[in-house]
């Protein structure tokens, strides 16, 4: 005579296999299909070695002018003297960023989105254009038009640009 086993399981328990299978199921989908990251290196082609001016442009604020000549950088407007390294070196960073989110724009009304529609400041290096947006809250990368594409980048130079002309200075 076969014995029969009876198992009693609750709403509860069953819910929690389901659950688990699940969770299980989801485990084994994303290890065989990882997430790509879709950072580009550089989101411009320009190299530092070719950069020999930097504007940048502010609503509300007056125009920075940093010029190369020769081989040393200079802030030419408003101020006048020598600019600090450490400073260019940060300004310069741009052009290694890496992109980690980009949106083609299409129609104008898409950049309000990132507050790009009237940026507050404009960087240009030679002539081309990076503007800057607002931050992402959850992600705090910052959005970078350039080249009709927002760009979602570090924020490492936004601060410097905001800054007053005068801390371009070399002490």
């Amino acid at each position: 005579m076969a014995t029969q086993i009876k198992i009693k399981m609750s709403k509860r328990t069953i819910v929690n296999l389901l659950l688990l299978a699940i969770v299980a199921t989801l485990t084994v989908y994303v290890k065989k299909n990882p997430v790509q990251d879709n950072e580009i290196t550089n989101f411009t082609q320009l190299a530092e070695s070719e950069v020999n001016t930097i504007v940048i442009q502010r609503s509300d604020q007056t125009q920075i002018i940093l010029e190369k000549i020769d081989s040393d950088w200079l802030i030419t407007s408003p101020v006048e003297g020598k600019i600090h390294f450490e400073k260019l070196s940060l300004l310069l960073k741009i052009l290694v960023l890496k992109s980690r989110h980009q949106h083609i724009i299409t129609e104008p009304k898409q950049l309000i989105r990132y507050d790009l529609n009237n940026p507050k400041v404009s960087l240009f290096l030679n002539d081309e254009q990076f503007d800057f947006g607002n931050t992402n809250d959850f992600n705090k990368l910052r959005y970078i038009l350039h080249d009709e594409v927002v760009h979602s980048v570090k924020d490492i130079t936004y601060h410097l640009l905001i800054d007053k002309p005068e801390s371009f200075l070399q002490p």
